[in-house]
């Protein structure tokens, strides 16, 4: 579990940080950000990965005005979550998983961090995952 904190500093003097009329938040970032990563074994050889990432709402550019001013809005906070099922040791050496990211379909947006005169990237939609893993050991054999 992790939290972060992030609270613009007083007097910020750069403009293409600066988010109008809010003292306290700099641009592209929650003030509030939250994660859960999980792992949690349903059988000695299964286990279930859930994570979970909360973000606080943050102000991104869109756009620009008639005027070719920017136009900055404000972002809703999300839940991210993801989950993924690994089954290990299949076979001596062998791992396989499946998983889903993003799996309440919101995709962030990916925010510029300053006013860079364009609008933010949409995020990357829901993902299906297929992981296969072989591990191979080798000894070392004494002559």
């Amino acid at each position: 579990l992790t939290y972060s904190f992030s609270k613009a500093i007083r007097g910020n003097t750069v403009d293409v940080y600066h988010v109008p009329d809010v003292s306290n938040q700099y641009v592209g970032f929650p003030i509030h950000k939250l994660t859960l990563n999980t792992n949690l074994y349903l059988t000695p050889k299964i286990s279930i990965n859930p994570t979970f990432v909360y973000s606080g709402s943050r102000y991104i550019y869109t756009s620009v005005d008639d005027d070719d001013n920017p136009v900055i809005e404000k972002i809703d906070p999300y839940l991210l979550s993801n989950v993924f099922l690994n089954f290990h040791e299949i076979v001596p050496g062998f791992t396989a998983g499946v998983g889903i990211y993003d799996l309440g379909n919101v995709h962030p947006m990916i925010a510029q961090a300053y006013n860079g005169y364009s609008a933010a990237i949409p995020g990357r939609s829901r993902e299906y995952v297929i992981k296969l893993f072989y591990q191979i050991n080798f000894t070392k054999t004494e002559r």
